[in-house]
């Protein structure tokens, strides 16, 4: 009798610990607050630098690991958790992260900045600074006692080339080409040129190559990645503007069209608008005729300044301060933006910064599907100042230094919750680049040229 007691009493414990192990194994807790047993979630994190401290709601979980600076927590009840990472001499990064039944809630692009950087100088009476795309070169123009000279820059050394000293003749605009390899150089006389990094140039003439077989200004000035003596040149004749292909090693000018507002080449394809309204397309490497793209012309008006923009394959036309997309398969223009100051392509070609009246927008070109997820065309609002934003930067897709005032910020990208922003220096600054070989910044500020120590560790 005894032991039938002994079995069942051993039985009844089993079937009620049986489901309960299988149940905690798979991740379910009693949630005590709302007397109901629920599937818990998890957190994953990555942050840089490694070896950072995560608190959860005030107490500390773990750190990440030393060599991704990653972590994954689990059991947490459906709710919502304030999360603080943190690294002693760094600002923390804190946001409030809701946690869902089986469902892990990532932060996988956190960065942790310094508190402390020193910016050290590099060139003084700086006017005019223009990086290369590599990211390795600069244009740099100084100017002392009225008389302007001009250099390259090496990025990693800071050796400075000389290119041109002592002339009276300031420059315009700089434009690279896509390999880092030849810039044009148009200065404020009309005098334009092109030249390379090495010494030695291909398929030129002269070095540098001088452009004074063209007519006109140029109003802007596009490298034909493919082939090598080829430009695309928008020149304004007083009459008209012209848009046209230039072999400038033969001097040889081919004209596309006239009467053109705007244009932009990728690859070797252009895209242009005319003064009508209608943008038109055209394949530089073959002898087709251009195509129409447009059914109903964009409406055009006198005296507003139009730029074209080719981001993800999508066409935008910026006309004064409005953005508008061509949708194209029913051929129609659609404003999304107004009061523009500023736009930027992103380092991975998803999402655009939009700067509006002090205020930092986001527009995506494709669908997020990181968290915080997105949608194509999605509009994502930042924050707001009461004073204009200098030169804001992307750092890579999930950070933007700008200037404010007198300080150098950094904002993140992350909506959820508030926004991390930091101050990385007490600058005055007029332009800002982010160097990502050196993981640092390079400000122009007061007319001097400094670098912060890496910032990103």
């Amino acid at each position: 009798m005894q032991r039938t007691i002994l079995f069942a009493v051993f039985t009844i414990i089993f079937l009620i610990l049986a489901p309960t192990i299988v149940l905690y194994s798979q991740g379910y807790r009693m949630d005590w607050e709302k007397k109901k047993i629920t599937q818990t979630g998890a957190f994953s994190f990555k942050a840089l630098p490694p070896r950072a401290d995560i608190f959860v709601n005030g107490k500390l979980i773990k750190k990440t690991n030393f060599f991704l600076g990653s972590a994954t927590t689990s059991t947490f009840l459906p709710g919502e958790y304030k999360v603080r990472i943190e690294k002693e001499g760094y600002y923390p990064w804190e946001k409030t992260l809701e946690i869902t039944p089986r469902g892990v809630t990532e932060a996988k692009f956190i960065v942790l900045f310094p508190k402390a950087v020193t910016f050290s100088s590099t060139a003084e009476n700086i006017e005019g600074f223009w990086p290369s795309p590599d990211q390795k070169w600069a244009i740099i123009e100084t100017k002392s006692l009225q008389q302007v000279s001009l250099s390259i820059q090496n990025l990693a050394t800071k050796e400075l080339i000389s290119l041109e000293k002592d002339t009276a003749d300031s420059v315009k605009s700089v434009s690279w080409d896509a390999t880092s390899q030849r810039f044009f150089i148009q200065f404020q006389s009309g005098n334009t040129r092109i030249q390379s990094i090495s010494s030695n140039m291909q398929a030129c003439r002269q070095i540098p190559c001088d452009l004074g077989f063209l007519e006109g200004s140029i109003e802007k000035a596009e490298f034909l990645p493919t082939q090598e003596s080829r430009i695309v040149l928008l020149q304004n004749t007083g009459n008209s503007q012209i848009l046209s292909a230039v072999d400038y090693a033969n001097q040889q000018i081919i004209s596309l069209d006239t009467n053109v507002l705007a244009f932009v080449l990728l690859g070797n394809t252009v895209d242009w608008l005319d003064a009508t309204g209608t943008i038109w397309q055209k394949q530089l490497d073959t002898n087709s005729p251009a195509q129409k793209l447009t059914h109903t012309p964009f409406s055009v008006k006198d005296a507003q300044p139009y730029e074209l923009f080719l981001w993800r394959g999508t066409l935008f036309i910026k006309e004064g301060k409005q953005l508008f997309r061509f949708i194209y398969p029913e051929r129609l223009f659609e404003k999304i933006f107004d009061q523009i100051e500023f736009q930027q392509l992103d380092p991975r070609d998803e999402k655009i910064l939009i700067v509006r009246n002090s205020e930092l927008w986001l527009y995506y070109l494709i669908d997020e599907y990181e968290q915080p997820q997105k949608r194509r065309g999605e509009k994502v609002f930042l924050t707001r100042f009461g004073q204009p934003i200098r030169s804001p930067q992307w750092m890579n897709g999930s950070y933007i230094a700008f200037g404010l005032d007198n300080a150098i910020k950094i904002i993140e990208t992350d909506d959820r919750d508030g926004i991390n922003m930091v101050d990385i220096g007490i600058l005055s600054a007029k332009k800002i680049f982010w160097d990502a070989n050196t993981k640092s910044l390079i400000v122009l500020s007061d007319r001097t040229l400094l670098t912060s120590e890496r910032i990103i560790r």
